[in-house]
């Protein structure tokens, strides 16, 4: 790499080269992203559904685990800290805060956070542990009364 002559007092030889390095290191950190994400070699022209389709169910889930988690057993503790009730009771109760209201101040709140995070990867695993498609009773009694 060179520098112009007009641009050598201003910037040094070795000054430019690091900020070249630190550039392909940027470029480099894109290409694993995409690489990882399955968009290497991404074509631009797709078909918006299937990926509309994709984000919507990705916001689904995120949405699911997030109530999920408002409803767990961390919901009294931080209901507590977070909410102050109604004085007058509304459609039947005093509560002001949501279970996704609870869930995103959990989450955000760092007195809170690594236990919310602990509890979702618990969610996650138990939500995708396997799981034998007919009970011990369904089993029982296809054995008993045949197929």
């Amino acid at each position: 790499m060179l520098v112009p002559v007009a641009y050598r007092n201003l910037l040094e030889t070795d000054f430019v080269v690091d900020l070249y390095r630190e550039r392909m290191q940027i470029e480099q950190s894109f290409r694993d992203f995409k690489t990882h994400l399955g968009l290497r070699g991404l074509n631009l022209q797709i078909d918006i559904a299937p990926r509309m389709g994709r984000l919507l169910l990705a916001f689904c889930l995120a949405y699911i685990l997030c109530v999920l988690l408002g409803e767990s057993s961390l919901r009294q503790q931080a209901r507590r800290g977070f909410e102050t009730p109604r004085h007058t009771a509304r459609h039947g109760t005093r509560r002001t805060l949501s279970a996704l209201s609870i869930a995103m101040l959990v989450l955000f709140h760092p007195a809170w956070v690594e236990r919310a995070i602990a509890l979702l990867l618990r969610l996650i695993c138990k939500a995708t542990a396997p799981r034998p498609l007919l009970s011990a009773t369904q089993l029982y009694l296809r054995q008993a009364l045949g197929p």
